[in-house]
């Protein structure tokens, strides 16, 4: 708070330096008075200022005006000193940033006007500090971009200040995109959502219809293979035919099965017709035992 007064003082300082400051009079440009319900006010419309010139206008003035000039921003100077001020009228400016506390220090404060100037967004800060009831703030005419930013700063101070006259340029609002141009904030403010909830939204729809969709092929895989006469193995395989089932395997010991069992390759011969037949052996026969050989062996 020092570091301000400092600064104020130092300001103060320079513009009388200058002859840019004449207390309790009246800025450059500008008309000063007490109009017909004797409200004191400063009229500066038109006069071409690029911002306040606080120094000038009377500690007890209560209305000013500065319409159609070149004010591009609003800051915690711009208004300094003056307590008594009611209403601010800055429509048909340049304003596109408020700083933190611009109004500040204005228990009587209750009409700004800041149609027709370049705000897409209104800090909640710019509030901070004040000290006056309720607001009324005429925001027509602003580039508003109406998410979920712009919804949490009007929010916060929607208990001191009422904007009147927000409507959207652009904006990313749930279930109306591309058509928010032109649509009043009020109608609009329930369908404002944050841009990572409908990712979220999106991703966990996706997730769900994937996983479905496993736990459906696996119902549909078990119930094929319980119908089918195939092995799980030929089943994933795809291979019906290549494979003999596990249950149709001959069994050697049963004389049922040896007449199905095949041949082997060696138990056919091409013959000079390229015609395979079966190949005919001799039959061997018995060794000759003689009892000599043993008689010789034992007499060995």
């Amino acid at each position: 708070m020092l570091r301000v007064g400092i600064v104020v003082v130092f300001a103060v300082c320079v513009a009388v330096a200058r002859g840019e400051v004449t207390f309790g009079t009246c800025p450059d440009r500008c008309g000063c008075g007490v109009d017909d319900d004797g409200v004191s006010m400063v009229d500066c419309t038109g006069g071409g200022y690029r911002e306040i010139p606080v120094t000038s206008i009377p500690c007890d003035t209560q209305r000013i005006l500065f319409k159609n000039n070149e004010i591009t921003k609003l800051t915690r100077m711009s208004f300094i000193g003056l307590r008594e001020l009611q209403e601010i009228d800055l429509a048909g400016n340049f304003i596109d940033r408020i700083e933190s506390e611009t109004f500040a220090g204005m228990p009587n404060l209750q009409v700004v006007n800041l149609a027709d100037n370049r705000l897409s967004l209104i800090d909640r800060r710019a509030f901070q500090a004040a000290s006056f009831r309720m607001a009324q703030v005429a925001v027509d005419a602003n580039p508003f971009y109406c998410d979920e930013d712009l919804k949490e700063e009007v929010s916060a101070v929607k208990d001191r200040v009422s904007y009147g006259g927000m409507v959207c340029a652009n904006g990313e609002i749930w279930q109306i995109r591309g058509e928010v141009r032109n649509r009043n904030y009020e109608d609009v403010q329930m369908n404002i959502r944050k841009n990572f909830e409908d990712w979220e939204l999106a991703l966990i729809t996706t997730s769900c219809v994937f996983f479905a969709g496993l736990v459906v092929a696996f119902v549909l895989l078990v119930i094929k293979m319980k119908r089918s006469h195939y092995t799980t193995g030929e089943m994933i395989k795809g291979k019906k035919g290549d494979n003999i089932r596990s249950s149709e395997i001959p069994d050697h010991d049963d004389p049922e099965s040896r007449k199905i069992e095949m041949k082997s390759e060696d138990d056919f011969v091409r013959d000079d017709d390229d015609i395979f037949t079966t190949r005919t052996q001799p039959p061997q026969s018995p060794t000759s035992y003689d009892g000599a050989d043993d008689q010789n062996h034992f007499d060995a």
